[in-house]
């Protein structure tokens, strides 16, 4: 069967079990310290060990039946896996299956849906991550930051990155001016000013080294 082949001792899921158990309710992210969610890019996740390329297409459709169901686990490693083997199998009617766990209780899930959803959906799916700027637990809302810059540099994407400049969280601050940096000048400059009088040192240095750099990216 399918599922028996959903080990458990990855290197990923003991460190997401970790982190898992290490978080408390109401942490915040301060200056200068890392995420510590950051999962790895789903074609490494915790499933690894499940080689899609052998199996055959009755297989294929059982793993991806077993993954639906394990999307509304109750444990967070079987979401987890569920949504790194979905991206591996790369079906076109994944999307909406993914799309209620960008309201998952937890950031780790909700951060990993939002890399597999931007796999499928490429640019189309920033409407989607707009919501995430406003996820209560801040390493979200920093890594949502980087994946909507990525993904486009549109005047409609820089307006859902400016929201970061008003975040109260210094850190996500500095993300959204350092990720400004990338967009043409006429779209960011006049937000990125207005970042010069923020009251963090750190937020004016990084929006005067991105209005230095518009256009170079």
């Amino acid at each position: 069967m399918v599922e028996a082949r959903l080990g458990r001792g990855n290197r990923w899921h003991q460190r997401f079990r970790f982190a898992a158990k290490r978080r408390t309710r109401g942490e915040t992210m301060t200056s200068g310290r890392r995420s510590r969610v950051k999962p790895p890019p789903p074609s490494e996740g915790p499933t690894a060990a499940v080689d899609i390329t052998k199996l055959d297409p009755q297989r294929r459709k059982e793993l991806f039946l077993l993954c639906r169901r394990k999307l509304t686990s109750e444990e967070m490693e079987d979401r987890l896996h569920a949504i790194d083997n979905l991206c591996r199998l790369q079906r076109k009617d994944t999307t909406k299956y993914l799309l209620p766990l960008l309201h998952d209780p937890e950031p780790e899930v909700r951060l990993r849906t939002a890399q597999a959803l931007s796999l499928f959906l490429g640019r189309s799916v920033i409407p989607y991550f707009d919501a995430l700027l406003d996820d209560p637990a801040p390493e979200v809302r920093k890594a949502a930051i980087e994946m909507i810059a990525t993904l486009a540099r549109d005047e409609e994407t820089a307006r859902i990155l400016f929201r970061g400049l008003k975040d109260p969280i210094e850190e996500i601050r500095v993300e959204a001016a350092r990720v400004l940096g990338r967009f043409p000048r006429e779209i960011v400059l006049d937000p990125l000013q207005e970042a010069l009088g923020d009251e963090a040192s750190a937020v004016r240095l990084t929006a005067l080294q991105a209005i230095k750099t518009l256009g170079r990216a």
